[in-house]
């Protein structure tokens, strides 16, 4: 059985790979984050968490289908270039999918959580940054509640925390930043 939220659909992380020439430029980042933010929106779809590193952006949102994230992940890098006024390329720029990367729905709210710590956790792997929050083009601060990207939707994962707000800000940032050797212990914290 497939985990759904309850909005609109199921729950998905996507990748859309790309080159330093493009990315690594500040500006374009948020020419991706507002084209993907907007397909969002007129989708009516949620987005749970992100991060846009120099070469990549990974995306954890809701959507009704596979195919669907699909679609409109094509049409956000399409839509992206003309922003960019860059021709599509054939080699580098943002290819959705590249090296097997592509999509993966989140069937359980665990599989969920691991998917936003995953996804905060992208700068310190790949050496952009000391701490989760000192990375700007994450929505890690939103959650915990340092910054407020007004497109992410942090309600489903802090739940899974707690549904204390502040307790489940805590808990989210310890998973996040903390090590944890067995997750069943974190959970009973």
């Amino acid at each position: 059985m497939s985990y759904q939220n309850s909005h609109i659909g199921k729950v998905y992380y996507h990748v859309m790979k790309g080159s330093r020439y493009i990315l690594a430029d500040e500006r374009n980042k948020k020419k991706l984050l507002d084209t993907v933010f907007h397909i969002y929106q007129e989708n009516r779809w949620r987005m749970y968490a992100f991060c846009v590193t120099d070469d990549s952006a990974h995306f954890m949102a809701e959507a009704e289908t596979y195919q669907a994230v699909r679609r409109e992940t094509g049409r956000a890098c399409d839509e992206f270039f003309r922003r960019c006024g860059e021709k599509i390329p054939h080699v580098g720029g943002i290819v959705p999918g590249l090296c097997g990367c592509g999509y993966r729905e989140l069937d359980s709210p665990w599989k969920a959580a691991c998917c936003s710590r995953y996804i905060h956790r992208l700068p310190l792997e790949e050496g952009y940054a000391a701490r989760p929050e000192d990375y700007w083009w994450s929505s890690y601060n939103t959650y915990a509640g340092n910054y407020e990207w007004e497109q992410v939707d942090c309600r489903m994962i802090l739940q899974f925390f707690s549904l204390n707000p502040e307790k489940a800000r805590k808990k989210l940032v310890f998973y996040t930043c903390g090590s944890i050797i067995r997750n069943e212990e974190f959970l009973k914290k």
